[in-house]
């Protein structure tokens, strides 16, 4: 007997017949069902009812369950419709199952998909009678369905069936066969955004993403989501889900303002409780004392917090704080803070770093920093009309300080620091402050002993005298000498005796260098730990210096020199690798003389400012808390 052709597809099919007889499960009644129009294949999920499915193939690659509703529903009512999804790649399948609820409706829906008249899209879809489920398959493990007999084995499943069985996966992926530990470590390895693709996979997959976010104790959105090629976004569904299972999250970085929805701190508020760190400053959120109050309460262990930087605070901001976060370690308002310092009678005794730029700070409430006993960093930039009697009770209290920025201050540092000094200093910043003097120089190696950081720049009442004393601080590696006029070359002799690393010499237009080329070539090879020396807009420096530098530094050292506003500016790059020059002007516009080069451009007029263009106030831009819009202030 010749075997019978094998049609692949379904729209290839000869037409049922009654000589040709379909293999069926036996029904209910025991009788077998041969043609469509004699009779229908019924599976476990339609049998004894009128529920009968159709098979609809040929689907286009994009389609949605409404779109095969509407197609089929002119045949009769549709009970359901189910696509068919790629369990590896999770993409749609060309095929799915249409549901009607009486037998004529399907009968219609086949004989016109049989004739070429149903399209879905650009497609003609074919219709075929679902095959019955396989019993085997959903039948109770304590149960299992053993064939009696070889006869009967055949008789249930077809050779043709059985067949394609064998070829079929029988999981999502082979990847979801790996044992737990080797998957949970191959998941651990992907960024936190595949990761949470991950989990679409399979439940497997997903729970063991949920289970890598739940232990995970830092997120980082702006290295976590980054991407090159791709402006990556969050919205807000994708932040709730992944807050939610991060429940051990500690530290939370936003990231930038195209990263996070503009209610992610909604959801901060709702779903972290055991955050200790928030850093909220490069965000776009919708801002409020409302929303911080919530946010305080909810998150009662935070000690680190970083509001966003267009966010202007205020006295009544600074107080939601220190009333609601005892454990609070670090405080740094933003330079224009309208604060007095009333609210600074709460600050906790586990403060670390503390930041008030405020020139609006009254010097009486600067007394309630002594509270703060281990506070290591503390800056006190531009505060005006602060006394020296109450500066000096502050620091009397911080014995553990080890960063102090006083820049822009009146007082004398030797009198506001503690007579038996500060032991643990390493920091100091005076740049700016009229106190500063050669008194100063001379005391400051006995006050501040562990000092390896020191900034005078632009402290008009050092000479010589008070900088050869710089000798004295045997730890000091970067000193900032900028804009003071008095250096010598007697000076750069004196600093050779310390393991400086970093000098910075540079000048403004309030006069010229005393010091030579000769001295700065001396000492930079002199000192063996030097690394980088800023000469911007220094008059004594000439092309000849690149010369010396790499005849008489010895091998094995790398220096980096600013040079710019210097006639080094446009000299090309040295041959030899021990010496880099940095084109980039460290001196601010305002300290420094404007070429005429800088001046009129060749090929524009350049607009010439007016009495009212220089007397006009400063303005800013600030975005508005409730639309995200910018406006002007004054």
């Amino acid at each position: 007997m010749p075997r019978r052709r094998r049609f692949r597809h379904a729209q290839h099919r000869p037409e049922p017949s009654a000589d040709i007889h379909q293999p069926a499960l036996a029904n209910g009644s025991g009788t077998r069902s041969s043609t469509w129009g004699g009779g229908w294949p019924e599976s476990p999920d339609n049998a004894g009812d009128n529920h009968l499915r159709l098979c609809v193939r040929n689907l286009p690659r994009r389609i949605s369950k409404r779109t095969v509703f509407h197609a089929f529903e002119d045949f009769g009512f549709v009970k359901d419709v189910t696509l068919v999804r790629n369990k590896e790649s999770g993409q749609l399948r060309d095929f799915c199952f249409v549901t009607f609820t009486e037998r004529n409706a399907a009968l219609g829906a086949l004989e016109a998909a049989s004739v070429g008249s149903v399209w879905l899209g650009s497609r003609l879809v074919t219709a075929e009678p679902a095959r019955p489920r396989r019993s085997a398959a959903r039948a109770p493990q304590s149960l299992p369905t053993v064939p009696a007999s070889p006869a009967e084995s055949v008789t249930a499943e077809p050779r043709g069936q059985r067949r394609r069985r064998r070829g079929r996966s029988s999981g999502a992926c082979h990847a979801d066969r790996l044992p737990a530990e080797l998957l949970e470590q191959i998941l651990s390895l992907l960024p936190l955004r595949y990761q949470l693709t991950a989990q679409a996979v399979s439940r497997r997959w997903h729970a063991v993403v949920a289970g890598l976010l739940a232990r995970r104790s830092e997120i980082l959105l702006d290295r976590d989501f980054a991407d090159a090629g791709e402006r990556v976004s969050m919205d807000s569904d994708q932040m709730r889900s992944l807050l939610r299972q991060a429940t051990g999250l500690r530290r939370l970085h936003t990231g930038p303002a195209h990263l996070c929805p503009f209610d992610a701190m909604d959801h901060i508020t709702a779903h972290c409780p055991n955050l200790l760190s928030l850093d909220m400053s490069s965000g776009f959120f919708t801002f409020s004392q409302q929303r911080l109050r919530r946010l305080v309460r909810a998150c009662p262990l935070l000690e680190d917090v970083t509001l966003p930087s267009y966010y202007v605070c205020d006295e009544a901001t600074v107080l939601v704080l220190l009333r609601h976060l005892p454990r609070l370690r670090r405080l740094q308002l933003l330079p224009g803070t309208q604060l007095t310092g009333q609210s600074l009678a709460l600050l906790p005794g586990s403060l670390r770093q503390l930041s008030l730029p405020c020139g609006w700070l009254s010097s009486e409430h600067v007394r309630h920093v002594a509270r703060c006993r281990q506070l290591r960093e503390l800056e006190l930039t531009g505060v005006a009309r602060l006394k020296t009697a109450d500066l000096a009770a502050a620091l009397a209290g911080c014995r553990r300080l080890e960063r102090l920025s006083a820049a822009r201050l009146g007082p004398p540092p030797q009198l506001y620091l503690p007579p038996e000094g500060l032991a643990r200093l390493v920091s100091l910043d005076v740049s700016d402050a009229p106190g500063v003097t050669d008194e100063t120089l001379r005391r400051l190696p006995e006050l501040a002993p562990a000092l390896t950081a020191l900034n005078v720049q632009g402290c008009d009442g050092v000479t010589e005298s008070g900088l050869v004393h710089l000798d004295r601080l045997c730890h000091l590696q970067s000193l900032d000498v900028g804009y003071v006029c008095d250096i010598t070359d007697h000076v750069l002799y004196r600093l050779r005796a310390l393991p400086l690393r970093e000098l910075r010499l540079a000048q403004d237009a309030t006069g010229s260098a005393r010091f030579t080329e000769t001295g700065v070539v001396g000492l930079a090879v002199a000192l063996p730990s030097l690394a980088l020396l800023d000469l911007s807009c220094v008059d004594c420096i000439s092309e000849g210096l690149v010369e010396r530098l790499e005849s008489d530094l010895p091998d094995g050292r790398s220096l980096g020199v600013y040079v710019g506003g210097t006639s080094l500016e446009r000299c090309g790059q040295p041959t030899s690798d021990r010496i880099r020059l940095l084109r980039y002007i460290t001196v601010p516009g305002g300290r420094r003389l404007l070429t005429a080069e800088q001046l009129w451009n060749e090929s524009e007029e350049a607009e010439v400012p007016t009495i009212a263009d220089w007397r006009r106030p400063p303005c800013e831009w600030r975005p508005s808390h409730a639309g995200g819009r910018c406006s002007r202030v004054a």
